[in-house]
């Protein structure tokens, strides 16, 4: 009875484990740069990963790219996002984002990993009007703002 109950334990731990980081071993790491720089400096982490075949970034890292403002609500599963005028608002688990009062559809949805809220790359980019890129055998990519 006691070696039941503490396989039941060890079991509801781990479920419990995977409800809070999303992430799973098909996950990949992407390194991202933005206008041929990179995201993050060498050694540090890269701030994308491909999940569900859907390529994400951390919001804040991307938001601080861009010199922009980030604003966090409801535990930190919402988080607006000002990048210039234009603002887009992610909620953790929703398939839509607002931007700047238009409801529009996310290629994937936003997740949280160990308090890092990830939003599709593909919204920061019609965020930021950039132009976005993926190569998934090298695990790259790239965004290119109209500026460059």
């Amino acid at each position: 009875m006691k070696r039941s109950l503490a396989v039941l334990a060890v079991t509801l731990f781990a479920v419990s484990l995977g409800y809070a980081r999303p992430a799973v071993a098909a996950d990949a790491v992407y390194t991202l740069t933005i206008d041929g720089r990179p995201l993050t400096p060498p050694g540090k982490p890269t701030g994308a990963l491909s999940h569900g075949g859907v390529v994400y970034v951390d919001v804040v890292q991307i938001t601080k790219a861009f010199s922009g403002l980030l604003t966090f609500g409801s535990g930190g599963s919402t988080v607006t996002v000002s990048v210039g005028h234009k603002t887009a608002t992610f909620i953790a688990g929703k398939t839509t984002a607002d931007f700047g009062g238009t409801t529009k559809a996310l290629s994937g949805k936003p997740f949280v990993i160990d308090g890092d809220l990830f939003v599709p790359l593909s919204a920061v980019a019609a965020l930021t009007n950039s132009k976005f890129s993926i190569s998934p055998a090298a695990h790259t990519a790239a965004l290119k703002t109209s500026q460059s």
